[in-house]
C-alpha cells in the first residue's frame, strides 16, 4: 500500500476531479482544515453502471475510526497512481457508521486515477482512503434552523446526495424539535441518463414533505422525463426558489463546473444571500468541467 507524504498532499488536487472551497475567496490547493491523517484499507464490495460514463462503488471500509460528515471526499490511494485522487461521497454518513461502507459515484475521464476505477478496479480491488474536505453539512442541535438550497451540475450531484441522504436521516431521528427546515433541490445534467439519483431524490422528496427538487436537462431535449425543465438552471429559477425559502434563513450549497458555480454564487449574491452562506465545492480545469 502507499503513504501519504506532503509532497503529495500538495499537489493532490494538480488533476483531479474535485477541489472543495467554502466561498469564491478561498481557492487555494492546499491542504484543508478537516482533512484526517486517518488511513484505511478498503475492499471493493460491490460496482455498477449508473449511467453509460458513471460507475457507482460500495466500498468497505476497515478502519472503524474512519467517519466522514455529509458532502465530504474519501482521497484514494490507488495501486500504480502517483496521483491521490479526491471524490465525494454520495452516500449518508448513517452508512458508513452502521454498516462500515461508503459509496462513490465516478465519472469516467481520461485522468489516472479515474481511468483506473472505470477500467481496473474490480470487486475485490483493495487500496487506501482518507476522509477531507471543508465542503459539507452538518447542522448541530444548538444552530439555527436554516433551510437547504441545494445546486448540482452533472456528477456535482455527488455531495448534495449525501446531504440530502444525512438530512433525511436527521428527520427520521428527531433531529428537529419544532418546525423541519425546508430543503429544495436543482439538479441538472447533459441528458436524462445522467441523472443518476433522480430515483433516489424522488423518493426523498415523496418521504418527506420538507424537500422538493427540480430537473434540468441542458443537452438532450428529447428527454422522456416529463418533470425535467429543458435547459440550464437559469436566474429566474433561482430567484423563484430562493422566494419560497427565504433570503434571510437559507443556506446553499453547490456543486458543479467553475462556470456555473459563479454564476449561481453571483446570482444568489444579487438577491441579497450573505456570501458566508453560499457554500461551494468547485472543479479544477479537467474533462469534468464539459459536464
Amino acid at each position: 500500500m502507499m503513504q501519504l507524504s506532503r509532497l503529495s498532499s500538495l499537489f493532490r488536487y494538480s488533476k483531479t476531479c474535485l477541489f472543495a472551497a467554502r466561498n469564491m475567496s478561498n481557492t487555494s490547493p492546499h491542504k484543508n482544515a478537516t482533512d484526517t491523517e486517518i488511513l484505511s484499507d478498503t475492499t471493493v464490495l460491490s460496482i455498477r453502471q449508473l449511467s453509460p460514463s458513471i460507475r457507482h462503488y460500495v466500498l468497505k471500509v476497515d478502519n472503524s475510526d474512519v467517519s466522514f460528515k455529509a458532502g465530504q471526499w474519501a482521497d484514494l490511494l490507488l495501486p500504480g497512481i502517483s496521483v491521490i485522487a479526491g471524490y465525494s461521497m454520495c452516500c449518508s454518513p448513517d452508512l458508513l457508521a452502521s454498516k462500515g461502507v461508503v459509496e462513490l459515484a465516478v465519472k469516467q475521464s481520461d485522468h489516472a486515477p479515474t481511468a483506473w476505477m472505470h477500467q481496473k478496479c474490480k470487486e475485490g480491488s483493495e487500496f487506501q482512503l482518507k476522509i477531507g474536505g471543508d465542503f459539507y453539512y452538518d447542522p448541530k442541535p444548538e444552530s439555527p434552523s436554516l433551510n437547504l438550497l441545494l445546486l448540482a451540475a452533472g456528477i456535482g450531484i455527488n455531495p448534495l446526495h449525501s446531504m440530502l441522504l444525512h438530512h433525511a436521516h436527521l428527520i427520521g431521528r428527531g433531529f428537529w424539535k419544532n418546525s423541519i427546515p425546508k430543503v429544495h433541490l436543482m439538479y441538472s445534467a447533459k441528458s436524462e441518463k445522467e441523472l443518476v439519483f433522480k430515483e433516489s431524490i424522488d423518493k426523498m422528496v415523496e418521504d418527506h414533505e420538507s424537500f422538493t427538487a427540480e430537473f434540468f436537462v441542458t443537452g438532450d431535449q428529447s428527454t422522456s422525463i416529463t418533470d425535467a425543465k429543458r435547459g440550464r438552471i437559469s436566474m429566474d429559477d433561482i430567484a423563484r426558489s430562493m422566494a419560497e425559502l427565504g433570503v434571510s434563513n437559507t443556506l446553499c450549497y453547490i456543486c458543479g463546473p467553475s462556470p456555473m458555480i459563479e454564476d449561481t454564487s453571483s446570482a444568489l449574491q444579487s438577491l441579497g444571500v450573505d456570501q458566508a452562506r453560499i457554500l461551494f465545492e468547485k472543479w479544477w480545469k479537467t474533462d469534468l468541467d464539459k459536464q
